[in-house]
């Protein structure tokens, strides 16, 4: 996620935001009036707003933050626990990045593909620390800059495959099913994403099974 928070906090809050964005099924086209009006009515969504004002996209997939903006547990031998946010942080030692083709609908995807056969993607894996005045299951609630961070390791990206006939399709994401030492917190968003993503998996392999037995017939 390039957001650090979400603009709410609760599965039925977010369900009606998306009810507010989503176009108007005759015209294609956003109500703007719709989205005030939410906004309004969701005064959480303050900090996710000012980011979203303040927020200049980068030119590449390798340079962009990666938020989970949801909270984690993770756990050590003594039984403690500790709440952490982490965030990709992309490395800064790219000597030039591969010119990005604007004309293209799928740019940044292709610049990917390109990056890659000069050098692998890298990303710093940033954990945040949780005070214990830190709210870990509200996501609308930006965590202070100045909680302590540990760099817990480098992701490092190799290789790329299209997406719409990738293997990941036939894969479900489930944020709940996480190694040892980790655990979810109640944050309600991200206990509900589970099922979500359970859900957009079981539709994905019927439309896959609906497209094999007509290609069959």
């Amino acid at each position: 996620n390039t957001p650090p928070v979400m603009a709410v906090a609760t599965p039925d809050a977010f369900f009606q935001q998306l009810q507010a964005l989503s176009p108007d099924p005759i015209t294609k086209q956003r109500d703007p009036e719709k989205i005030k009006a939410f906004f309004k009515a969701h005064p959480e969504s303050k900090a996710f707003n000012e980011w979203k004002a303040s927020y200049v996209p980068t030119n590449s997939f390798a340079t962009e933050r990666y938020h989970s903006i949801n909270a984690f547990y993770l756990h050590n031998a003594h039984g403690e626990k500790q709440a952490v946010r982490f965030e990709a942080v992309p490395d800064d030692n790219y000597k030039e990045l591969v010119e990005l083709d604007q004309t293209s609908a799928d740019a940044l995807q292709q610049q990917l593909a390109e990056q890659l056969k000069n050098q692998p993607v890298k990303f710093d894996l940033m954990f945040t620390l949780a005070h214990s005045s830190d709210d870990e299951n509200n996501p609308t609630i930006p965590w202070p800059t100045t909680r302590k961070t540990i760099n817990a390791g480098t992701l490092v990206i190799t290789d790329w495959r299209p997406q719409d006939e990738g293997k990941c399709g036939a894969q479900n994401f489930d944020p709940l099913v996480l190694p040892a030492g980790m655990s979810a917190t109640a944050d309600p968003i991200l206990r509900a994403r589970g099922a979500a993503y359970a859900q957009s998996y079981r539709r994905r392999a019927t439309e896959t099974l609906l497209d094999g037995q007509s290609t069959n017939q």
